[in-house]
């Protein structure tokens, strides 16, 4: 017979972050199969009256959809129009703005399987507007978990409302990573003797019980991680592995380098 090579391109659900060269007889399609697994997902969102943003959490990812201009201006010019009427194209103009922003998210969280909440942020008035705004689902009013006061909106202000939720997303694997790392880089920080690392001193440390949590990258080589994690589980010790998807897995696997 004779060989056939087929090139088949697709759209991954998810962004892809690392590169792996694969050769064998079989497509390796575990990191597409993960993809598509249902994972827990949080809806952000910030408003202000001049700039918003859409985003969402889901599993160890965070994504910014989209990020919203409206175009209003904040100050009166001359120019023979009353100050009245002025104040109403403005109220017009972030109706029409919220609107805009709505439909968007309606048609965005929606088609979440497992969208377990919604976190809105940004200056009080203007989100407070954004929620009385009849645009938005009834079903999505429902999921509003919380809205807080932060003072950025747009793209920066997704991280920003992030940081100001973590204690109610425990749960987030995103967030309980930033968390571990947190703590792991303060105790790197001050020489603490309550962290080791480097492949020889944490398999030592492991074998004599040393070892309360075992963190690993997932950036390192699977014989190490399987190596490691056997002694970890025959010693009880908990395991954790970090993605290399955000800022904290990226440090971790820099500071292992």
């Amino acid at each position: 017979g004779t060989e056939k090579n087929e090139l088949i391109i697709i759209n991954p659900p998810e962004k892809i972050t690392t590169f792996k060269y694969h050769c064998s007889n079989e497509f390796l399609i575990l990191p597409l199969e993960k993809m598509l697994e249902i994972k827990e997902t949080y809806g952000l969102i910030t408003i202000g009256r001049k700039k918003s943003a859409v985003g969402y959490i889901t599993g160890d990812y965070i994504e910014v959809s989209k990020e919203f201009t409206s175009g209003i201006h904040s100050k009166h010019k001359a120019g023979g129009q009353s100050q009245k009427r002025f104040e109403r194209q403005i109220e017009e103009g972030e109706r029409l703005f919220y609107k805009r922003i709505s439909e968007y998210i309606n048609d965005l969280f929606l088609s979440f399987e497992k969208l377990e909440g919604i976190f809105i942020g940004g200056p009080a008035l203007s989100k407070n507007k954004f929620i009385t705004n009849d645009k938005l689902d009834y079903r999505l009013k429902t999921k509003i978990l919380d809205v807080v006061d932060i003072g950025y909106s747009g793209s920066e202000g997704i991280r920003a409302l992030v940081n100001k939720i973590q204690d109610q997303m425990k749960n987030v694997k995103f967030i309980r990573e930033k968390k571990i790392m947190e703590k792991f880089m303060k105790e790197i920080s001050i020489e603490s003797k309550l962290i080791t690392y480097g492949l020889k001193e944490v398999q030592n440390a492991l074998e004599i019980g040393a070892v309360d949590n075992l963190i690993l990258s997932e950036k390192l080589d699977k014989n190490i991680i399987n190596t490691l994690g056997e002694i970890a589980e025959s010693m009880g010790t908990k395991i954790t592995i970090i993605s290399s998807n955000t800022e904290e897995g990226e440090m971790l696997s820099e500071t292992l380098e």
